[in-house]
Formats: C-alpha cells, structure tokens, sequence
C-alpha cells in the first residue's frame, strides 16, 4: 500500500492536529455475540462512558459532568465484503469505534482525513506526508475515540467485520 499506514501505539496521538486515543481493550464474549445479532450491551456502554471521560479531559480539560446532560448513542455495524464512504458524526462531540470482529489482513481500513481544506498548499512536496489520509488497520479488540467532526471512512474487506460505534453528546447550559 502506497498511502500513509498509521501504525498507532497505544495512547494519545496528534493527527492533523487533531487528537486521537487509539487503546487495545479485552472484548467481553458478551459483546462480541450481541454485536453478530446487531445489539449493544450496557456493559460495553458503560465501559464507553470511562473512555469518552479520560478523552474529553484531555482535549477540554472538562469532564463529562462539567456539561449539563451528555447521551451516548450506539449502534452495531456488520460488513461482509463491502466498506463505508466518507462521513463524519455531525452533532456528536466525540466518537468511539469498538472492534468486536476484525482481521486487519483482510482489508477494512479506517480512513481518516485531514479535516483543514487545502492545508498542503504551497507547501513543499515533502510536508504532503503529514496531510494525506492516514490507514489504520484494525484488529478485534482496537478502540478509536476522535472528534466526530473528522471526516473517515472504512475501506472494503474479504472477511466479516462487527464494530460497535459510539457517539457522545454533550449538552451545555440553557
């Protein structure tokens, strides 16, 4: 593969400047068969909250209960031999993708995009590097939290793939 292949360490990161938390977590069995019948467990939810927390500290310097409300939204994503086009989350704040099922060799690529429109111009060829959509290859188990305003993709794979999306909203004083 000739495009930028992100290989995340666990943690925090800067993309684009944009930060991202990339952790490897246990995949609780329970999960992983609501996720095949298209269900979200409260467990995998309220493991959710802890993260989106640790996440919105260190981008705010808040806490979840420096808002007034929050809601957390989740659905359950199958794909067998097909991919997603670009999107963002319009209206959440921040967005977690549990993999439940993934073979990162088999293809099913998240894409991510620098969100700041011809950041790259007049820039010499070499800064290109830091721009261009960067890869990440999943695997079971991988968890991405990234602000919902990050325009991603996920590209086709050959196998099955189960993720669990998550998007957290947060509401401020009336």
């Amino acid at each position: 593969m000739s495009e930028n292949t992100m290989t995340l360490k666990l943690g925090t990161h800067f993309l684009y400047p944009t930060l991202m938390r990339f952790e490897l977590i246990p995949i609780d069995d329970e999960w992983v068969m609501d996720g095949l019948q298209k269900k979200v467990t409260q467990s995998l939810i309220d493991d959710a909250y802890f993260y989106f927390d640790d996440f919105i500290q260190d981008w705010t310097g808040h806490n979840i209960h420096d808002w007034k409300d929050y809601e957390i939204k989740s659905w359950i994503n199958r794909y067998e031999n097909t991919g997603m086009e670009t999107h963002t989350h319009s209206g959440a704040h921040a967005s977690m993708v549990v993999y439940l099922e993934s073979n990162p060799e088999s293809g099913g690529e998240i894409v991510f995009y620098d969100p700041r429109p011809h950041v790259a111009r007049g820039y010499d060829m070499k800064f290109r590097k830091t721009t261009n959509p960067t890869y990440h290859a999943p695997k079971t188990g991988d968890m991405l939290i990234f602000p919902s305003y990050l325009y991603h993709s996920v590209r086709p794979a050959t196998h099955t793939r189960v993720s669990c999306a998550l998007d957290l909203y947060l509401y401020a004083d009336d």
